[in-house]
C-alpha cells in the first residue's frame, strides 16, 4: 500500500450493506424453522452454507457492473473522461473486498439463531472493522488496521495510477474462502435444537 492520504476511502456503506444481506442467510432459515426442513434433505450443512454464500455472488457482480457502465455513460455525458481499465479494475477488485465483508455476515449468520442479532453483530462488525482502518491509518497504530479488509483495498490507487497491489487481493480472497469454511464448519457442528 503506498503511505500516506487515501485519495478515496473503501466502499464503506456497500461492505456493510453486503455484511448485513448475508447475515439473515442461515440465521434466517433457523428462525423461520426452515433450517430443519432444508437439513432434511440429503445435503450437508456445510453446503448449505457455500450455497448461501454463492447465491451473494451474482448480486454483487452485477451491482459493480452496473455502476462500473453507469460512471462511463456518465463521464461520456459531462464530457469527461476516464482511464475504463483503471475503473474496471477497481470494480473487479472491490468484487474480493465486498465479499469479504460479505463472508463476515456469513459467520454471524451461523452463529446466531435470531437474524437481529446476526444483523447487527456482522454489520456492525464489519463497520468496526473499517473504523479502525480510518482511525489507526498513518498513526502510530497503523499495524492495528492491517487486519481491517479495508486496509488491504485502495481504489484511489487503482483509479488514478493503475496500481493493483496483488498480496493485497490475495489476502482478501484467501479471507472470503478461510470465513466461508469457517463458517461450513461451525454450523456443521452448531446444535439446532
Amino acid at each position: 500500500m503506498t503511505k500516506g492520504r487515501r485519495p478515496f476511502e473503501p466502499l464503506g456503506s456497500e461492505a456493510v450493506h453486503y455484511a448485513y444481506a448475508a447475515n439473515s442467510t442461515v440465521a434466517g432459515e433457523v428462525e423461520r424453522g426452515t433450517a430443519g426442513l432444508t437439513l432434511s434433505l440429503p445435503v450437508t450443512r456445510t453446503r448449505v452454507v457455500v450455497g448461501k454464500f454463492l447465491s451473494l455472488v451474482p448480486g454483487v457482480v452485477l451491482v459493480n457492473a452496473i455502476t462500473f457502465l453507469a460512471v462511463v455513460l456518465g463521464v461520456e455525458l459531462v464530457d469527461e473522461s476516464i482511464d475504463v481499465t483503471h475503473l474496471f479494475a477497481v470494480h473487479a477488485y472491490s468484487i474480493g473486498y465486498l465479499l469479504a465483508c460479505a463472508g463476515v455476515g456469513l459467520l454471524a449468520s451461523v452463529a446466531f439463531d435470531s437474524v437481529r442479532r446476526a444483523q447487527t453483530i456482522g454489520a456492525g462488525s464489519v463497520f468496526g472493522l473499517f473504523l479502525l482502518d480510518t482511525f489507526t491509518f498513518d498513526t502510530d497504530y497503523e499495524w492495528l488496521g492491517d487486519v481491517t479488509f479495508s486496509r488491504h483495498f485502495d481504489p484511489g490507487a487503482i483509479l488514478v495510477d493503475g496500481e493493483i497491489s496483488w498480496p493485497d487481493l490475495s489476502v482478501l480472497l484467501i479471507a472470503v474462502v478461510v470465513l466461508v469454511v469457517v463458517s461450513g464448519e461451525y454450523f456443521e457442528r452448531r446444535d439446532l435444537s
